[in-house]
């Protein structure tokens, strides 16, 4: 710091520029940066020695005798000048040495009165700085401060760095004789300095942060050299957070996640090595959730007679899927009651005659509710089949009317006359005539029904199984598939409104199927099949032009697809009975076909427990939250004749 000093000396001011910070000091032997001053005896004089910062000291000598300033040039030359005096600029003998005393030469000047002044001499010593001149020994300080720094018997200069730590340097004002720490963030090999340690760290809007530390703003980030030192890093691993509803972090930010095995999983993907599987945080957010829940099973009494199929759909019009059972003279609805489970309503009577064994639900009449068809065999004192519609009046109960028809084996509903006609097809007996097939043309979409075209099938076997879909894209027309418990799959043709039915091919599939079910199992555009001969299912794959290949048998019964894991591939469902432990179960394979693949893969069999006896399952959202559940409608009969339904609802997307 540089001070300045003014000196009154009798009626002269002198100023002094003071470089160190030393006081001024009017006696010899002052530090670098002192002022000495001597009187004259016979005058006013003024003799100080003042020194540079680098160690230089300076005496100057002069008398004057009217107040006349006598000035010394670096190095110890005097001057001697003054108003009366001798010429200017006549130098006078007088050395300085930096460290010792030094004699101002002598001068003698002419005074105002003609008496001559006395001689003055004045001394000045001054400790040299870092440097010294004019011979002067090294001290190492400037205005008493220490400028260098002597640590383990070796000296350093300001700022030198410590030879073993980047993070420490010379600092003598903090300490001469010890390493000073740099400012925290400053750069060193490492990483940067913190409190004179070389640190692995992030220097983030000129704040230090060490690794690892999080950032304040965002618990999703945290200091990762290794990403970057100049600012915040998403955190890996499973790192739990609590920001904009989420729990774990991913890519920076806080999201909804499971963590499973290290891993995490965004809510609602599946189980990579298990299919089945998803992560359902609602659930848990530490495991995978199961495909579906523990089965809900709903026994039903009153049952007269084993059931052939049921059907699934909202008949009481609650917004609820139903289920409705054949019986024989009546209908039996089993109201959903929205979370699996169902109550058993009062038998609805069917017009004499009736023997109802197969169903179809649709709106046959227009009106938004959910109307149903049923045919079945013989009934006790008839000679020919019947197909009976119940129109859904709502609260006011169901219309029934009889239409004329083989005896039933099979019945779906097709829109042969155009989109929304809402047709039938009845497959069983006519008379001596198996393997009948005949069309049911709604009249105006009325729910009133007359005969169409039929057909008798090349196998001339009672069909067991029919389904609607395109299954040869060149062929046109409505198209049907049939089975009938031989060996052979037939397919049918509705052309002119569903006035004339032909049967374009019958292909032997190598076994006995008695049920089938329809979609495009390998994804290549073309409709498959699943078929059910006895307890296996097999996929059969369309290869075009009413050809088909079948593949391998795979466990299980009633086969019914449906996409169950909203990927956009079909999946298989089935029952049966565990060949290890005999228990009933539903079976799920979720489809695993890679796009392109000219087969169909799938996920290994997930099983669920289900009631004693199943028979068929279906596809529906019983609870009404978004996911397809699976329904397996079980059935006994001998000496225990029973009914049941077993629920296992959804738990993934």
């Amino acid at each position: 710091m540089k001070t300045t000093t003014w000196v009154q000396v009798g009626m002269l001011a002198v100023l002094v520029a003071a470089c160190g910070g030393g006081a001024p000091n009017p006696s010899v032997g002052g530090t670098t940066g002192d002022l000495s001053i001597g009187l004259s005896s016979g005058g006013t004089g003024v003799n100080g020695g003042i020194s540079d910062q680098m160690g230089s000291t300076t005496s100057s000598s002069g008398g004057t005798t009217g107040g006349g300033v006598a000035t010394s040039d670096d190095g110890g030359t005097s001057f001697d000048g003054g108003p009366d005096g001798g010429p200017p600029d006549d130098a006078s003998s007088g050395t300085s040495s930096a460290g010792g005393s030094a004699t101002g030469g002598t001068t003698t000047g002419p005074s105002d009165d003609g008496g001559s002044g006395s001689d003055v001499t004045g001394s000045s010593g001054g400790s040299s700085g870092s440097a010294s001149s004019s011979g002067g020994s090294s001290g190492g300080t400037t205005g008493g401060i220490p400028t260098v720094c002597t640590i383990d018997g070796q000296t350093y200069p300001i700022a030198a760095s410590n030879p073993q730590n980047s993070c420490q340097i010379c600092i003598p004002e903090v300490s001469a004789t010890a390493w000073s720490s740099v400012g925290d963030g400053a750069s060193c090999a490492g990483g940067f300095c913190e409190e004179g340690t070389c640190a692995s760290g992030c220097v983030v809007g000129g704040t230090f942060y060490p690794a690892g530390t999080m950032d304040p703003a965002n618990g999703c980030e945290s200091c990762d050299p290794s990403a970057s030192n100049s600012a915040f890093s998403p955190v890996t691993g499973t790192v739990a957070c609590n920001a904009n509803g989420g729990n774990y972090c991913s890519a920076g930010v806080c999201g909804s996640y499971c963590a499973v095995n290290g891993a995490l999983a965004a809510a609602g993907t599946f189980d990579p090595a298990n299919p089945d599987e998803c992560c359902n945080l609602a659930l848990s957010s530490q495991a995978w959730t199961p495909g579906f829940a523990s089965s809900l099973d709903t026994t039903v009494t009153g049952v007269t007679m084993e059931p052939q199929a049921t059907c699934v759909g909202d008949v009481t019009g609650d917004g609820i899927p139903d289920v409705v059972v054949p019986q024989g003279a009546t209908m039996m609805i089993l109201a959903g009651t929205g979370d699996g489970g169902f109550l058993a309503q009062t038998p609805v009577s069917l017009p004499t005659g009736s023997n109802a064994t197969h169903c179809a639900l649709a709106d046959f009449n227009g009106d938004g509710t959910l109307d149903v068809a049923l045919v079945g065999g013989l009934a006790v004192g008839t000679v020919s089949g019947s197909v009976t519609v119940l129109l859904n009046r709502g609260s006011a109960g169901f219309t029934a009317s009889t239409f004329s028809s083989p005896v039933g084996s099979a019945l779906v509903v097709a829109d042969l006359q155009g989109p929304g006609s809402r047709d039938l097809v009845v497959g069983g007996k006519s008379g001596s005539a198996s393997g009948t097939v005949l069309a049911l043309l709604n009249q105006n979409r009325t729910g009133s029904f007359t005969a169409g075209g039929s057909l008798v099938l090349q196998t001339k076997a009672m069909p067991t199984g029919l389904v609607t879909g395109t299954f040869d894209l060149a062929a046109g027309g409505v198209q049907l598939a049939a089975v009938d418990t031989t060996d052979y799959v037939s397919f049918i043709v509705s052309q002119n409104g569903g006035k004339t039915l032909s049967e374009p091919a019958s292909i032997d599939v190598g076994v006995a199927a008695n049920a089938l079910a329809a979609g495009d199992l390998n994804a290549d555009g073309r409709l498959d099949l699943a078929v059910t001969a006895g307890n296996d299912w097999y996929p059969l794959l369309n290869t075009g032009g009413w050809t088909f290949r079948l593949g391998n048998a795979t466990p299980g019964s009633g086969a019914t697809i449906g996409d169950l894991n909203g990927d956009g591939l079909p999946d298989v469902a089935s029952v049966g009975e565990s060949p290890t432990t005999g228990a009933y179960e539903a079976r799920v394979f979720i489809n695993e076909t890679p796009t392109g693949a000219t087969g169909a893969s799938f996920a290994a069999e997930a099983d669920y427990g289900v009631g004693p006896g199943p028979a068929s399952v279906a596809f529906a959202d019983l609870d009404g939250d978004g996911k397809p559940d699976i329904l397996t409608t079980n059935v006994g009969s001998g000496l225990s004749l029973w009914l049941s339904v077993s629920a296992l609802l959804g738990q993934c997307p």
